[in-house]
């Protein structure tokens, strides 16, 4: 049974640019995104063979065979995605982010990991980046602190463009309801705001269950 599901789940890794595993309740977009200590998992290599063991994943991806093994660190072009617990990452190519720093933003477009909230005809990721808070001043000197930020991302199951889920309300309205315009229903109460950014899980998800006939669900 074990091995049955791992390769159900490989399949679907392949699929979808890289990873998908059982997700459970992903209704709360705000589980964790780093996993801080070693945990069962696996990782798919570029060559999509698997890894089975210990993962950790701290902005890099270490890996273990068992508990007393050398740890092997893995960069985004080794992989094609891993598995921790119940929680899945892909390496996305040419992403596109924006970093907010001290002195204003940057923006970046190269390969990172995301994590898979969602999978079905339109794939949820998200990605965390590194926000800078506005420095403070005590007694002339002056402090400097920052944050993880989530940014959250669309794409259909068989495109490679990654659609970023702005947090504008207006951007929003537009972006997400051209971008499912396919179903004239929910591109309607995105367009009206009835539908916010924060509904984007449900949103993804209902858009799923609707179009669910256009996936090859393997047995």
């Amino acid at each position: 049974m074990k091995i049955k599901t791992l390769l159900v789940t490989i399949g679907l890794l392949v699929s979808c640019i890289g990873a998908f595993a059982a997700q459970g309740d992903s209704t709360n977009v705000k589980r964790r995104f780093f996993v801080k200590d070693y945990e069962p998992g696996y990782i798919i290599l570029v060559d999509n063979s698997v890894k089975t063991g210990l993962v950790k994943f701290n902005g890099d991806v270490s890996f273990k065979d068992k508990k007393e093994s050398d740890r092997t660190k893995y960069s985004p072009k080794q992989l094609k995605g891993f598995v921790i617990g119940r929680d899945t990452f892909c390496v996305a190519q040419n992403l596109a982010y924006r970093a907010q720093g001290i002195w204003g933003d940057s923006f970046t477009k190269g390969i990172t990991y995301v994590k898979q909230l969602e999978y079905g005809p339109v794939c949820l990721y998200e990605m965390q980046t590194n926000v800078a808070n506005a420095p403070a001043s005590f007694g002339g000197f002056s402090t400097y602190s920052s944050y993880m930020k989530s940014n959250y991302y669309v794409k259909r199951k068989d495109d490679g463009e990654y659609t970023l889920v702005s947090e504008n309300k207006k951007k929003f309205k537009l972006g997400m309801s051209l971008f499912f315009q396919d179903d004239p229903s929910l591109s309607y109460k995105i367009g009206e705001g009835e539908l916010k950014h924060d509904d984007i899980v449900n949103i993804v998800r209902q858009y799923n269950q609707q179009h669910a006939a256009g996936i090859t669900k393997v047995n």
